[in-house]
């Protein structure tokens, strides 16, 4: 009898850990359709933010299941076993030193403080973001799958892909899981449903060019803002965190299809 709890919990975690690999195959599959720059460099990389949340809410041991998710994703690439191997250690280090490093900074998952957020922009995502990036590029090199004249270049896009993965997906899955339930009363949940909908209509008229007005040539990128202090004054840290979550996915996901005020002249889509 007394081993049944130990068999339980152990297979509580092995579920938990493949749930995990799951959601960041998933995420990473996700990501490669926005690669721009070489199959394997994208605009950004959800599934950095999604590894770097459950290191930080779950614990370092979660690390087995980020890297079964990530070479799985690598493999589905095309890589040589060894070079999609080299990547998912990036990945799985990348997200373990951002762990570390805001473990050393006593961060608090609600980002209540300013010091969690500084912590979250300069360690998590501009920092630990640098290990899979040199990690990643170098072994494609390595592997003969890019050429090493465009290591600079592949680098700084593969580092700016991570960090606003971080940015934009581990606020919301930090606030959220930190959090306590939500006790909204009936206009809470109301004025979070019109918040939501209409920050959806103009970020797709904006970013996604919809409905076809013509307003190119306009800073209505700014159109945003009002939304993002709305859910601060009124919705809260998860509230903020769900807008930006909202307005930056709709915004990446308009400039890589070639739409949006984000899109340079002359670019191709």
């Amino acid at each position: 009898m007394a081993d049944e709890p130990v068999r339980y919990r152990s297979a509580s975690r092995l579920v938990l850990g493949l749930a995990l690999a799951a959601v960041y195959f998933g995420a990473a599959k996700l990501g490669l359709t926005m690669a721009f720059v070489a199959e394997q460099v994208t605009t950004v990389w959800p599934a950095t933010g999604i590894a770097l949340a459950a290191v930080v809410v779950l614990g370092p041991s979660v690390w087995p299941a980020i890297a079964l998710g990530a070479l799985l994703a690598n493999l589905t690439v095309h890589e040589p076993l060894g070079t999609a191997a080299a990547l998912a250690a990036g990945n799985t280090l990348e997200a373990l030193v951002g762990g570390w490093l805001l473990r050393r900074l006593g961060f608090r998952s609600s980002l209540e403080r300013l010091r969690d957020v500084l912590g979250l922009i300069v360690f998590a995502a501009g920092v630990s973001t640098m290990v899979s990036a040199t990690i990643g590029v170098t072994s494609l090199c390595l592997g003969g799958v890019q050429p090493w004249w465009a290591f600079r270049s592949l680098w700084w896009n593969w580092w700016i892909g991570d960090a606003m993965g971080n940015l934009v997906m581990a606020p919301l899955l930090l606030v959220c899981t930190s959090a306590s339930p939500l006790r909204w009363d009936r206009g809470h949940v109301v004025e979070a449903a019109a918040l939501s909908g209409t920050l959806v209509a103009v970020s797709l008229v904006v970013f996604a060019g919809w409905l076809g007005l013509g307003l190119d040539g306009y800073p209505l990128q700014y159109t945003v803002f009002p939304f993002v202090i709305w859910a601060a004054l009124r919705l809260g840290q998860r509230g903020t965190a769900t807008v930006t979550f909202i307005a930056s996915g709709l915004a990446i996901w308009s400039t890589v299809n070639g739409s949006g005020p984000f899109v340079m002249e002359g670019a191709e889509a």
